[in-house]
């Protein structure tokens, strides 16, 4: 059950990371 909460912990630390990276990429276009 832990290394369940610990790996889902993991999943979601990489989905916002790569949603906030998109999201920059996504502004730095709209000012160009």
């Amino acid at each position: 059950m832990y290394f369940l909460g610990v790996l889902s912990g993991i999943a979601i630390a990489f989905a916002a990371q790569a949603f906030f990276r998109q999201y920059k990429l996504t502004e730095r276009n709209k000012e160009d």
